[in-house]
């Protein structure tokens, strides 16, 4: 369904939107994403910050333009890797501090510029 997300939080797997018409066309199988909602709720308090270097375990990367897009990474010895998942969020999360160097932060914002580009191909072509 146009509109619908599947959002993995916990031990479920939940169709969700932020659409108010696709929710009403489908409120019996779809969540409404929006502020009150407790699922909303809870992915926002993840919130770990835009990259600025430093100790953070997690960097998130964001394109403030329409259309809104968000990337996490997280550190490790080989270099910065793209957090795909809510659950390898809240692993990397919950395994602590990690080291961001200003080359580790670079590669990642490289690899989000890439990343950014494809999307972007695919939502003009809709």
């Amino acid at each position: 369904m146009d509109g619908v997300w599947l959002v993995c939080f916990g031990d479920r797997l939940q169709r969700a939107t932020f659409d108010r018409q696709v929710f009403d066309e489908h409120s019996q199988t779809v969540r409404l994403l929006t502020y009150g909602e407790p699922l909303l709720d809870d992915l926002l308090a993840l919130e770990t910050g835009d990259a600025a270097g430093g100790s953070s375990a997690v960097v998130r990367l964001s394109r403030i333009v329409d259309p809104l897009l968000r990337s996490c990474y997280r550190s490790t010895d080989e270099g910065p890797v793209w957090v795909s998942t809510v659950q390898e969020l809240e692993r990397a999360l919950a395994a602590g501090e990690g080291a961001w160097s200003r080359e580790a932060e670079a590669a990642a914002r490289r690899d989000f510029a890439q990343r950014c580009e494809t999307v972007l191909a695919r939502w003009q072509e809709r």
